[in-house]
């Protein structure tokens, strides 16, 4: 945001941002009123690593808990009401972990559908995304409408027009196709003591969104002998 400080915990230190992200630019031609920038995780930490209860976003349902990792911050303001809606970054769950711990709804967009720059650090983000933290997910809708979108300046951007992001939200899931993995094949080496419990969970939570038919137990094997 420009004119707002830019600080980082390491890897050049403060500045003062010069520019808005074209995200936040095209908020601005939307109306939307932008507030401030908000803390990830670690950026109130003494050394990489380290949370620092005193300084760090906490978890609003429950202050003796974490909001999350990364986009931590509007994560928490979001859920706290603070704000109607956040924007946070994702690469490789900085949106979706903070969201799912904090009870909001984080989008992960296509690359390149919301575009992006760095004139300070150029470079291409091959992964990572910028997409909205709301409470509701019209809100989450209507702010990623209204980011996405080509752009000269980002090169790389999807280069179609984005389609109606509010128009199928009230036609539900009948008819998707849907696939879930517990561990994606190499993910288990990263587990730790409360991961079955937590990957069981949300296992029953995804599959509860459609039904399924005798045979899905029989590709679940096939699956499983494969991984």
């Amino acid at each position: 945001m420009a004119g707002l400080p830019l600080r980082r915990l390491s890897g050049g230190g403060d500045r003062v941002a010069a520019d808005d992200d074209l995200g936040i630019e095209r908020l601005r031609a939307a109306g939307a009123v932008i507030v401030g920038t908000n803390t990830m995780m670690g950026t109130g930490a003494v050394a990489l690593g380290q949370y620092n209860w005193d300084r760090e976003a906490r978890n609003p349902w429950d202050p003796a808990r974490v909001p999350g990792w990364s986009s931590s911050g509007g994560a928490a303001s979001a859920a706290a009401r603070l704000v109607p809606v956040a924007i946070g970054s994702d690469g490789g769950g900085s949106t979706r972990l903070p969201a799912s711990y904090s009870g909001v709804v984080g989008v992960h967009p296509t690359r390149g559908s919301v575009p992006y720059v760095d004139y300070f650090h150029p470079g291409h983000m091959l992964t990572v995304t910028i997409g909205p933290l709301a409470r509701e997910v019209r809100d989450a809708a209507l702010v990623a409408q209204a980011m996405a979108g080509p752009d000269g300046r980002d090169f790389v951007s999807v280069q179609a027009e984005p389609g109606d992001y509010l128009a199928g939200l009230d036609a539900g899931v009948a008819g998707l196709r849907l696939a879930w993995t517990d561990d994606f094949g190499y993910a288990g080496m990263y587990a730790l003591e409360e991961s079955p419990r937590v990957i069981a969970a949300i296992r029953e939570a995804a599959q509860g969104f459609v039904w399924i038919p005798d045979e899905i137990p029989r590709f679940r094997e096939m699956w499983k002998s494969k991984s």
